[in-house]
C-alpha cells in the first residue's frame, strides 16, 4: 500500500447519519399559546356568517328557521375546528423534538423534528439517520422531516421517527370550513335562501 493512501478504500462520511451526541429535548406546545390558523380563519368567517344572518333577519330576507339554522350551523363548525384542534395539540402534533446530531463528517449539528410523539424520543448514544426537510436542511438549526434509529451504519431501521407539519389536517379542514361559511354567507346575502 502506498504511503500516501493513494490506494486505500475512500470512507464514507455522511452528514445525515451519525450518533445523538445530546442533549435531546421535548417541547410540547401549551394549548393555551395560540389557536391554529384553521381555528381562527373558521372563526373570522363564523363571525362574519353570523352579522350577513342578522343583517338578512333584520332586513326582513330571512324568517326565523333560517336564523336558527344558520346559526347553529355555524357554531357547529366552530366547536368542531377548535375541539380537532385540541385534541391535535393532546396528542402531541404540535411537539418538538431537538437533537445534536455527530455526523461521520465529526460535525456536529443541532436538528429539530416537529411533531414527533413524546414516547419516540431520541436517546443520547442511538445511531441515526436523518432525513432533511426539503431545501430547509442547512443553517444553524436544521430540520428534519423524519429520523431512522440504526442497527448499524448501512440499516437495517429499528425505528422510524416520521416528523408531521405543523400545520395538521385538522388546520386544513379548519380552512375549507372557513371558505365553505364564507360561501354560504354569500349565498344567503344574495338570497338564494
Amino acid at each position: 500500500m502506498p504511503a500516501d493512501g493513494a490506494g486505500a478504500e475512500a470512507v464514507r462520511k455522511d452528514p445525515h447519519v451519525g450518533l445523538i451526541a445530546g442533549p435531546v429535548t421535548f417541547t410540547q406546545v401549551a394549548e393555551a399559546q395560540r389557536p391554529g390558523i384553521g381555528v381562527v380563519a373558521v372563526a373570522m368567517s363564523a363571525v362574519i356568517a353570523l352579522v350577513a344572518l342578522v343583517a338578512t333577519a333584520l332586513a326582513g330576507r330571512a324568517g326565523t328557521g333560517l336564523l336558527v339554522v344558520g346559526s347553529a350551523v355555524v357554531v357547529v363548525c366552530v366547536a368542531a375546528v377548535a375541539l380537532a384542534d385540541r385534541l391535535a395539540l393532546r396528542r402531541g402534533l404540535a411537539s418538538e423534538c431537538r437533537f445534536a446530531l455527530r455526523a461521520e463528517t465529526g460535525e456536529t449539528v443541532v436538528w429539530t423534528l416537529h411533531g414527533a410523539g413524546q414516547s419516540s424520543v431520541l436517546r443520547i448514544g442511538d445511531l441515526v439517520r436523518v432525513v432533511p426537510d426539503g431545501g430547509r436542511g442547512s443553517g444553524p438549526g436544521r430540520k428534519a422531516r423524519s429520523v431512522d434509529v440504526l442497527a448499524g451504519p448501512d440499516g437495517p431501521v429499528l425505528r422510524r421517527l416520521a416528523g408531521r407539519s405543523l400545520l395538521a389536517p385538522v388546520q386544513w379542514a379548519g380552512l375549507a370550513l372557513a371558505v365553505v361559511l364564507l360561501a354560504l354567507t354569500t349565498a344567503v346575502l344574495f338570497g338564494a335562501f
